[in-house]
């Protein structure tokens, strides 16, 4: 998959990869109304991290979106 940068819009992007091919990245929550703020393991979005090596911009992408 080609994918251009969302922010240069080069075509110089790559997807960052895990250290361990069994594991992926998630987007979390965290319920900031608490001090300190509580992290909530349970819930979160597996998403892609790409990143572009001309202007360093990383960004996600996940492709279990749907339109409700």
């Amino acid at each position: 998959m080609n994918i251009k940068c969302n922010f240069c819009g080069n075509n110089t992007v790559g997807k960052v990869h895990t250290t361990n091919g069994a594991t992926s990245y998630v987007l979390t929550q965290v319920d900031t109304s608490k001090t300190p703020a509580e992290f909530l393991a349970t819930s979160g979005l597996p998403v892609d991290v790409y990143g572009c090596t001309n202007c360093k911009a990383v960004f996600l992408r996940c492709d279990s979106l749907r339109n409700n």
